[in-house]
């Protein structure tokens, strides 16, 4: 491999390291008020979007607010008992029961859009596909287009991969996808054929992912975007059939209680989705002038990816990434927020 290849793709291991650490606040009230608390699903986008809106309250709104390093029951269970404040980035349709019955129970509130757009599915090396004669990597799936091909090319993926399996790298225990995406593999009849690999952390996954990439081996992977490694190392989207809500309610069907191996009537593409925010109905109350911040920020798709991006390029914490666009994008956030609050956080950054 090129020496060019290695140093960015080592330079990015690093970055990846560096920014899913956790740099939570120390859990204090100068005025006594408990802090308030946010959702960390532990997600590079989540965490850029907690640190810019804790920055912001806690510098413009002068209110102590925190991460919560969780997983998604533990996150529904502490939004219904009121432990848990906000949720910034609410995937609807890994969950729209449990949040369709906690919006009608009055529970938790929708507090409008993060970001407008979100998609998720199965990428594989573009390389796979059309080869890389850079690198000497010859294709060995040209005729590689969606997940109901992936079975034809199974043993070739087998005997490119010197434990001779073929790897899914999956989503992450905790994340509601992970059950998604072995029922998929299941009802597409592909989970004796690909190994699914489950990462601890988002951190592990990108990781095996950019490895696997460095050594130019084939490999299925589960990823989302906005983010920063789509846009980083050349992947290529498989075609599902498209997103049905009939198709969708037959995947819900055998989801909960969840069963490895046991297929749907039918699966499909994850439908592509705003992203939205949330609030208990007791933040809501307590703290109006903070959820009309909330309210109103919109950090955007194009906006959000370019962040990721940034982190990873630059090797920055998601408090870095937070401080950058808070420099560089002060149109976008100084209309979230009144007058005063906006002079307090431009004070706090020239500091």
């Amino acid at each position: 491999m090129h020496s060019t290849m290695k140093a960015r793709i080592h330079a990015t291991l690093f970055a990846i390291g560096m920014s899913c650490i956790l740099h939570s606040q120390a859990a204090w009230a100068h005025d006594g008020r408990k802090p308030i608390t946010f959702y960390d699903g532990g997600w590079e986008n989540i965490q850029i979007s907690n640190a810019i809106a804790i920055y912001i309250i806690s510098k413009g709104f002068e209110r102590d607010a925190v991460n919560v390093e969780s997983n998604v029951p533990k996150m529904q269970a502490a939004m219904e008992n009121g432990t848990m404040d906000v949720n910034l980035e609410m995937y609807n349709n890994l969950m729209a029961e449990w949040v369709n019955a906690q919006v009608d129970a009055g529970a938790i509130v929708e507090l409008g859009q993060t970001y407008e757009s979100a998609s998720q599915g199965f990428y594989v090396p573009t390389y796979v596909i059309k080869g890389d004669s850079a690198r000497g990597i010859k294709a060995i799936a040209p005729d590689l287009k969606g997940v109901a091909d992936l079975a034809r090319y199974a043993e070739a993926f087998r005997q490119s991969n010197p434990d001779k399996e073929a790897m899914l790298v999956n989503c992450i225990p905790g994340w509601a996808c992970r059950e998604i995406n072995l029922i998929k593999l299941a009802t597409y009849g592909l989970d004796k054929e690909l190994n699914s690999i489950e990462p601890a952390t988002e951190n592990e996954l990108n990781k095996i992912v950019l490895k696997e990439y460095e050594a130019g081996r084939p490999f299925v992977t589960y990823y989302w975007a906005p983010s920063a490694i789509p846009s980083m190392i050349d992947l290529t989207l498989l075609e599902e059939p498209p997103y049905e809500l009939a198709c969708w309610a037959s995947i819900e069907k055998v989801l909960t209680p969840f069963q490895p191996g046991v297929p749907a009537e039918r699966a499909c593409a994850y439908e592509t989705i705003p992203i939205l925010k949330y609030a208990t109905r007791k933040m809501v109350e307590d703290n109006p002038d903070i959820v009309s911040f909330l309210r109103s920020m919109f950090i955007g798709t194009q906006t959000m990816g370019e962040l990721a991006a940034y982190m990873h390029r630059e090797r920055a914490s998601p408090e870095e990434t937070a401080l950058h666009f808070l420099k560089n994008y002060r149109s976008n956030w100084e209309k979230w927020v009144p007058d005063s609050v906006e002079t307090r956080v431009s004070k706090a950054l020239t500091q």
